[in-house]
């Protein structure tokens, strides 16, 4: 579709960047929510991207239940919004579209994991935005496909180009009628 990045500064500009989760998208969360409860209680951190739908999902996938229908940060584990997680900002899209560099993305992305490397726990949950996480994923050498709402459990060593990398990797949980890790189809040609 050739409307397809029209459409989306479309949206962004009246939607806006920091957005709530869609309702389809809070359903897709509830749905792996057990599986996420399921896991919360070996974690010692959720760590997360300050945008709303990033924090939204990280309190829907293992926070407590509020009692107003709700989720908050449940006791006892360590909550973080953490700016280097937000999705791709406007200078590292800018520096990708006009001169077909991602340096400042794969600097930020390198930098975090070398934050996550002196992080004082040993279990931890990431939420963030797919382009972040695709390119963190590269620079610790793991082929994983990330789809919305899935829960995956890596396990991280010492080693590779960035310091870490990913030894093992589990998918979890992810919405019924998702398959597990497959790209999507690619669309017919023109």
């Amino acid at each position: 579709m050739k409307n397809k990045p029209i459409r989306g500064c479309c949206t962004l500009c009246t939607i806006g960047f920091d957005s709530e989760l869609s309702e389809g998208g809070r359903n897709q969360l509830l749905e792996v929510r057990p599986a996420g409860r399921g896991i919360e209680a070996e974690l010692e951190a959720v760590i997360f991207s300050p945008l709303k739908r990033a924090e939204q999902t990280a309190l829907t996938l293992f926070g407590d239940e509020d009692g107003e229908g709700d989720f908050k940060a449940s006791a006892g584990k360590f909550w973080l919004p953490v700016r280097a997680l937000k999705e791709v900002r406007m200078k590292e899209w800018a520096q990708s579209s006009a001169c077909c560099s991602k340096s400042i993305l794969q600097q930020r992305v390198l930098s975090f994991i070398r934050f996550v490397r002196v992080l004082p726990f040993s279990t931890l949950a990431l939420v963030g935005h797919s382009r972040f996480f695709r390119m963190m994923l590269a620079m610790l050498e793991c082929d994983m496909f990330l789809r919305n709402a899935n829960i995956w459990r890596t396990s991280l060593v010492e080693g590779g180009d960035a310091g870490l990398h990913v030894a093992t990797k589990e998918l979890v949980a992810r919405p019924s009628g998702q398959p597990c890790d497959e790209p999507p189809p690619k669309a017919p040609p023109k």
